[in-house]
């Protein structure tokens, strides 16, 4: 069966909504547009595409700006020679209240564009000056110097931490060294999209593959906790 080898929200087969407790849709786009990998490839009986992506901000916002029940679409789309095809998948998400002054100072900060921005392009954007002053402050960064007099950055440890930075593994953010190579973001826990190798094309009564997604916040008796941004 042809389906996309790329399902990452980059490559624009993948769109994902997310839906606040008063019915309000914002579409969640892609900040950044990556599609020279992609391409459409046969997938083998029983063989399935898998991709995460992270659910923060986008050009239309923030995805959770304030506590409460929200749903998070994930639609699968692309085309079967010329034939529109696609397969989507919803989860609940509830987003708790900041528990304690820490977090609650941390969700100020971390609820701006730019720190927006510094996500969406997966960490180590220090050309945005304000979000890594933001983020520096969320997670107690401040330069230092060590015996030699060369500046180091010292911060709180993991444990000290905002609950709200759990959300952003994988990013190299302010004070940390990067030790791999850039790649397309990864984000473990966010929004497992996949495509089995049924799918249902538009129009018909055939059965739909599976694409699931989890978004943050907090749980409930059939969703999956996430963390979010």
């Amino acid at each position: 069966m042809p389906v996309p080898n790329d399902l990452t929200l980059e490559a624009q087969h993948v769109f994902i909504d997310v839906t606040d407790a008063n019915g309000i849709i914002r579409n969640m786009p892609s900040f950044v547009i990556r599609t020279d990998q992609a391409s459409i490839i046969a997938l083998e009986p029983g063989a399935s595409v898998t991709e995460r992506a992270r659910v923060f901000w986008s050009s239309n916002g923030f995805a959770f700006e304030k506590p409460g029940h929200f749903v998070v679409e994930v639609r699968v789309l692309w085309s079967i020679a010329g034939i529109p095809v696609g397969v989507k998948s919803a989860q609940h998400v509830w987003v708790n209240f900041p528990q304690t002054q820490l977090d609650n100072d941390a969700a100020a900060e971390l609820l701006h564009p730019e720190v927006g921005k510094y996500v969406a392009l997966g960490g180590d954007a220090n050309h945005l000056p304000e979000a890594v002053v933001r983020l520096s402050r969320v997670m107690g960064v401040s330069e230092e110097t060590d015996d030699r007099a060369a500046p180091r950055a010292a911060g709180r440890t993991a444990t000290e931490r905002p609950k709200a930075l759990r959300g952003f593994k994988d990013l190299v953010l302010p004070g940390q060294r990067v030790e791999r190579s850039r790649g397309p973001v990864r984000a473990p826990e966010d929004v497992p999209v996949s495509v089995a190798s049924a799918v249902e094309k538009r129009g018909s009564g055939g059965r739909a593959a599976a694409a699931h997604a989890s978004g943050g916040g907090g749980n409930s008796g059939k969703s999956t906790r996430n963390r979010t941004r």
